[in-house]
């Protein structure tokens, strides 16, 4: 297990730095600027989407291997015991989404290494955005043999709303050449673990909470090319 810290490149928020956590499986290119998983390799192949340069990050809108935070997917008013919050709408001023105008995948986020894992931790003032409190996030990634795991701790001084993810994209053309165009039959799964999931109205914020139907894992061979976005 090996730890690397580079120059990543400046950008429009600050210098960017990169870490390369390595295993023997795994190599994870992971930079300061909203906590982007870079680079994923796997089979001497890499598994998601990126840039080469920090500003293009920034410039798009497509959020790439990036946390989010500090509310992920859309929202149109935010209520906490009976008190409304005013959000930012940075979606066509409909809804507010992954976090509104600077999320923290706009942040830099400070950056410890560990032994196996790395350290990311990102704080929001409050009022921000228009959430309550001032909110301090942590997520770990871990290397584990061939798994990448990670961990999201958040800490607020009041009551608020946190919904905090990875926006990673698979390349999926090494994925099919890794999993499908060499092992068509092969034994992986795609499963869903969870009790329920938010039904979204037209504009695309949460209507409400609809129970989720746990089914046993979808062979990804049987799983057609047109059912996944690239």
């Amino acid at each position: 297990m090996s730890v690397k810290k580079f120059f990543f490149g400046d950008s429009k928020v600050g210098p960017v730095d990169g870490y390369v956590l390595e295993n023997e499986e795994i190599s994870l290119t992971v930079l300061s600027l909203g906590g982007i998983i870079q680079k994923y390799i796997y089979c001497g192949k890499d598994i998601v989407c990126g840039f080469d340069d920090p500003d293009s990050y920034l410039e798009s809108t497509c959020y790439y291997g990036a946390l989010i935070g500090r509310y992920c997917n859309r929202l149109k008013e935010l209520n906490i015991e009976g008190v409304s919050y005013p959000l930012t709408m940075n979606e066509k001023g409909k809804n507010q989404l992954h976090g509104g105008f600077v999320g923290m995948d706009k942040k830099i986020w400070e950056v410890e290494p560990g032994e196996d894992c790395l350290v990311l931790t990102c704080h929001a003032k409050d009022g921000e955005e228009g959430f309550p409190g001032n909110i301090t996030v942590k997520v770990t990634y871990t290397l584990k043999g061939t798994d990448l795991v990670l961990d999201y701790q958040a800490v607020s001084d009041k009551d608020t709303a946190v919904n905090l993810t990875n926006h990673s994209y698979l390349t999926w053309t090494v994925w099919e050449e890794l999993f499908w165009s060499t092992r068509p039959t092969s034994p992986l799964g795609l499963s869903v673990s969870a009790t329920s999931f938010t039904s979204p109205r037209g504009s695309g914020s949460p209507a409400g909470i609809l129970p989720w139907i746990s089914i046993s894992p979808r062979p990804l061979g049987r799983i057609s090319r047109r059912s996944i976005p690239s």
